[in-house]
């Protein structure tokens, strides 16, 4: 491909940072086994009226690690997915690695401020707040599959 800074070994760095983020999605799974284990509890997703689960659920405790997995910090699954693809793509389009970084980073504080808001708040103030209870035997059996 003339006219552009076409490599393909870029393109095989970038392919490899994608299928690193498809795995790393994968094992971390919170946002379906726990997300949904809130849900079927609180019958709502109203971030405003979360807060304080960390001390309501004992559950969660594993839950956060998960959470943790999704921000892209050395050491965590998602890290050299990211870097891989940032990297691949600052060989083809400098412009497009930094809107591609601070994504990145803007990701990780999404999910910091949504642990802060959800785990860490004041008190839960939605409705069926009796319901929050540790996890059950079948939700750990999917948990630990």
């Amino acid at each position: 491909m003339s006219g552009n800074n076409f490599d393909p070994r870029y393109w095989q760095q970038g392919m490899n940072g994608a299928m690193f983020q498809m795995i790393a999605h994968g094992i971390a799974r919170w946002h379906v086994l726990y997300g949904r284990c809130i849900y079927d509890r609180v019958h709502h997703r109203n971030l405003d009226q979360f807060g304080g689960l960390f001390d309501a659920c004992p559950f969660i405790l594993s839950g956060d690690r998960d959470f943790l997995r999704g921000l892209g910090l050395p050491g965590l699954c998602g890290f050299i997915g990211e870097v891989f693809v940032t990297l691949s793509v600052w060989n083809f389009n400098q412009g497009l690695a930094v809107i591609s970084a601070a994504v990145v980073i803007l990701t990780a504080g999404y999910i910091l401020w949504a642990i802060q808001r959800v785990y860490l708040g004041p008190e839960y103030k939605g409705p069926h707040g009796d319901h929050l209870t540790p996890i059950t035997k079948r939700e750990l059996a999917i948990a630990c599959r």
